[in-house]
């Protein structure tokens, strides 16, 4: 009963190891001053573009790590779980695994390592990873999602010592503005995707996405939406779905397409894709399949525009898929009120 009433406070009593705990998520900043005035003095801490993980030790030594979709992927990382087998303590960790070389397609070479049952000691070699830890919200028999971040970090520190394949995420604590920028080129010049900021006194809130984070990526914004329909193209794509219909969610859940893109993805991924959009599709209307809302994609764009063509009065102008999000659900998309929010704040800054 008080999962259907309220699944996130069901969540936190049950927090223990071996059971997936949804991950606390962050909203968008306009800018970095952002931090400063929600919270004063903020974390600013590198924003890795890897995989969101959970870790997982209990109290027999058990390992169990799990991706934001709570998908078992232990066996395919054992590296990693031989560094954490080292902490001498229960807990569950927070963290994200990114690979050593930050190249094109490094992402996707990631999760492809992260699938892997098999000839999984080849992959460690083929695509080594680093894990970096930025939350504590278990130790040795007690939750800490209550208490404040700085004290979580505090703990944090104390438990984790850093070796070639795990670490705790670099941050700084600071209110003044021009130590938050070069952290923030530092991110940039290192390969990462910019900056998480964070309010020192927030509480750890599983599956949530609250003001106590924020991100700050300072480049094109991106929107995380769902493919709903798929069409086969033209020319050489003609035997293969690579036109792709995306939606967003209202307030009550239902999703509402926004946009439709084929640029963004090989040729190689389309046919990977279109394979799958097949087994998962619903209906069939000749060029075009209608499919289970499954697949999340995050997509890039030049604005967002009104638009009567969608029911929602917005359309993505020059929308492109700038990569699958394999590590994200369904339920994590963006809204239409994000999309509403973007509008607007783009016919302010227009002259």
């Amino acid at each position: 009963q008080l999962a259907k009433v309220n699944p996130t406070m069901l969540e936190q009593l049950n927090i223990k190891p071996g059971i997936p705990v949804r991950h606390m998520l962050a909203e968008a900043a306009e800018k970095l001053e952002e931090g400063f005035e929600r919270y004063g003095k903020a974390f600013f801490e590198f924003k890795y573009d890897g995989a969101r993980l959970g870790i997982h030790k209990d109290e027999n030594g058990l390992i169990k790590i799990f991706t934001r979709r709570s998908e078992d992927v232990t066996l395919s990382l054992p590296e990693i779980v031989e560094e954490v087998k080292k902490i001498p303590h229960s807990f569950i960790l927070d963290g994200e695994v990114v690979p050593f070389e930050r190249k094109p397609k490094a992402y996707q070479h990631l999760i492809r390592r992260l699938r892997r049952k098999y000839d999984v000691k080849e992959y460690v070699k083929l695509i080594p990873v680093k894990l970096y830890i930025f939350d504590l919200l278990y130790l040795d028999g007690n939750s800490l999602i209550d208490l404040p971040l700085l004290e979580r970090r505090r703990i944090l520190e104390e438990i984790i010592k850093p070796s070639r394949y795990i670490e705790v995420s670099r941050y700084i604590l600071t209110s003044n503005i021009e130590e938050a920028k070069k952290m923030f080129e530092e991110a940039l010049n290192q390969g990462f995707e910019g900056v998480m900021i964070k309010d020192p006194a927030s509480k750890y809130t599983p599956g949530r996405r609250g003001l106590g984070w924020l991100k700050f990526k300072g480049k094109a914004e991106t929107l995380d939406l769902v493919v709903v329909a798929v069409e086969y193209g033209h020319g050489k794509r003609a035997k293969v779905l690579s036109d792709y219909t995306f939606a967003a969610k209202d307030e009550n859940g239902k999703l509402i397409p926004v946009a439709k893109a084929y640029c963004g993805l090989t040729d190689k991924e389309i046919e990977e894709m279109t394979k799958l959009f097949k087994s998962i599709a619903i209906k069939d209307e000749g060029r075009k399949l209608i499919v289970q809302p499954k697949i999340v994609v995050e997509v890039a764009f030049g604005e967002i525009q009104k638009s009567p063509s969608y029911p929602s009065g917005y359309s993505l102008r020059f929308p492109r898929i700038k990569r699958i999000r394999w590590d994200k659900t369904p339920e994590e998309i963006d809204t239409i009120n994000k999309i509403k929010e973007i509008y607007e704040k783009q016919a302010k800054n227009k002259p």
